[in-house]
């Protein structure tokens, strides 16, 4: 092997730092995925690799995992077209803009339409945390050990759920295969023909994660390991696309402002808003109320009558003119109590209505009661 020139190769170290550091800015858990497929799969076809699954990145124990949904579409990029995984927002139950495009090709009646609509639906997919390599052998990064995180597929966590509960012979179940001490290597087995199903067995002892992790003897470059642990729903949260993202890799095209949805957030602050403008409206209200009825208080001054029959009598003018005539059997009754009243009476109302119209005809402006302006 004809060796490196030191400058050389100190430049591909520069380079390679350079490299994950722009991948860490554009998504820090991306230099920690472990992919099963793709350019940079840790698995050849019709080889195998040997994963340690590890406890989940909660305070949870029972969240050893974490359940996701992903689409894979087709997108054309400037290097050509590539069909690549996305991370479903209906994980978070947010809509989705293949998932809805999805529903719109099964509602037509294109057969074709039809057709085409199952591969809108997403998968589901399995979060864990995980390191590569046998037990003693474990992979390593700069000197600590290269805990990442694994996707993997509905059928293929099956069989490892399967391992887990022993399925339905439970005296051969492995229980919980990513305890440290009394885990379980396991080998993922990739097909060697496309189309074909991965396998995955598991080691026919547990094994130790690494060697001191039951005693207060840990190896100086495992101490703290358990911080290296992942958040698995922040890795979805962190790395899924927004919607209108989403929608311009689907259709080549961005959606139009009525489509793209608004955030629970703003959703709130909106309502927030209409109700403080409510608020605001009817302090408006009643402080015209108010200066209404003081406005109408000081105009009812102004009105001075030396009788009081001729006060009661515009007051009732005031009434008559604000509401409507109810035609009614009461009213009815009324007017016929009218009719016979006596002559004295009929006399004095007679001599009131000549002074109210005499009212009427002075230059000064009457103001309507309170009762009637509020009626108008």
């Amino acid at each position: 092997m004809a060796n490196l020139p030191k400058g050389l190769q100190d430049r591909i170290k520069r380079s390679s730092a350079q490299v994950k550091r722009e991948m860490e800015e554009r998504s820090p858990y991306s230099s920690r995925r472990i992919d099963l497929s793709g350019k940079n799969a840790i698995v050849q076809p019709g080889g195998s690799a040997t994963i340690r699954l590890l406890p989940g990145g909660t305070d949870d124990p029972e969240e050893v995992y974490f359940q996701a949904k992903q689409h894979w579409i087709d997108t054309v990029t400037p290097k050509g077209q590539f069909r690549i995984p996305v991370w479903c927002p209906s994980t978070f139950d947010e809509r989705c803009p293949i998932c809805e495009h999805g529903d719109t090709l099964a509602r037509s009646m294109d057969p074709a339409d039809k057709k085409a609509a199952p591969s809108m639906n997403p998968r589901l997919v399995f979060l864990w945390n995980a390191i590569q390599g046998k037990s003693g052998a474990r992979k390593m990064d700069d000197g600590v050990p290269k805990v990442g995180y694994i996707t993997i597929s509905d059928t293929m966590c099956s069989k490892i759920f399967s391992l887990m509960t022993g399925g339905e012979d439970q005296e051969f179940a492995y229980g919980a295969i990513y305890d440290p001490v009394e885990g379980y290597d396991l080998r993922f087995i990739r097909p060697a023909k496309q189309g074909e199903q991965w396998d995955v067995k598991a080691a026919p002892r547990p094994s130790l994660l690494f060697k001191g992790v039951d005693s207060d003897k840990t190896p100086r470059e495992w101490k703290g390991w358990t911080d290296r642990l992942i958040d698995l729903a922040d890795v979805v949260r962190t790395e899924m696309k927004d919607f209108s993202e989403i929608y311009k890799m689907l259709h080549g095209e961005d959606p139009d402002d009525d489509e793209v949805p608004t955030s629970k957030n703003e959703e709130e602050w909106e309502d927030e808003d209409g109700e403080e403008e409510v608020e605001e409206e009817e302090v408006d209200e009643d402080g015209e109320d108010e200066a209404d009825e003081e406005e109408a208080d000081e105009d009812d001054d102004d009105f001075d009558f030396d009788d009081e029959d001729e006060v009661d009598e515009e007051e009732e003018e005031g009434d008559d003119d604000a509401e409507e005539p109810d035609f009614d059997e009461d009213e009815g009754e009324e007017e016929e109590e009218a009719e016979e009243e006596p002559a004295e009476q009929k006399a004095k109302a007679k001599k009131v209505s000549g002074k109210a119209k005499a009212k009427k005809t002075s230059p000064k402006k009457k103001t309507p009661s309170k009762k009637s302006k509020k009626k108008g």
